[in-house]
Order: structure tokens, then sequence, then C-alpha cells
């Protein structure tokens, strides 16, 4: 008698397998700095944010920010929420710099507005 056993369901089963590979790959310390460095970005978004007077939506354990402008300068593109937050998602290659950058482009587009729907 011949049998043969599958996996199935209504995902795929590559991003798993990525992300484990990954993890080999880098090791748990190398994981570690990853996301350290992805949520160091984050804070330094979310205080940058802040310092313009834009509120958080909700405070961050992971590297995702999410803030209340409805507008952001051209040409970022960012994501939204469907209650129209803007939804920031620090990931590696969004580094210190692009953040730096994007900072400084709302500042300049919110110059004395602080946190203001333009």
């Amino acid at each position: 008698m011949k049998q043969e056993f599958t996996l199935s369901g209504t995902r795929p089963g590559a991003p798993v397998a990525g992300a484990l590979a990954v993890l080999e790959y880098l090791g748990r310390e190398g994981m570690r700095a990853v996301v350290h460095g992805c949520m160091k970005n984050t804070c330094r978004l979310i205080d940058g944010m802040e310092t313009f007077g834009f509120r958080r939506v909700v405070t961050p354990e992971v590297n995702v920010a999410t803030f209340l402008p409805r507008e952001i300068p051209a040409p970022w593109q960012a994501s939204w929420t469907r209650r129209g937050h803007l939804r920031i998602v620090c990931m590696p290659h969004v580094t210190a710099g692009v953040i730096e950058s994007f900072l400084e482009d709302i500042g300049e587009k919110y110059a004395g507005k602080t946190g203001k729907i333009t």
C-alpha cells in the first residue's frame, strides 16, 4: 500500500521558512541586534514627531508607530490605518538617516502648525 502525506493550509510556508533561515544565519545575538536597531529608530521617530506636536496614537511595544497627521510631505510614501492614522513600520531598511530625513521634511511641512492638519 502506497501512502502520501502533505501539509496544507491557506497560507504559504515560504515566509516562515525564510524567517527561520534568517534566524539560523544571524543567530540569536544577530537577530537581537537587528531588533534593537529597529526599536531605536522607532523611538527616535516617536520622539521627533512628538517634538513637532504630533501625538502618537498608541505606545508601541514593537517597531510600529502611529500618529495623527493626515498628510506627509512629497515624495514620502506611508501606510495609513482605517482610522486615518499615519502608520510607519521601522524595518531594518528604515535607517537612522531615513528617519532623520523624514523628520526634517515633516518639520518643514508643519513648521509653526504643531500637529495641525494642512
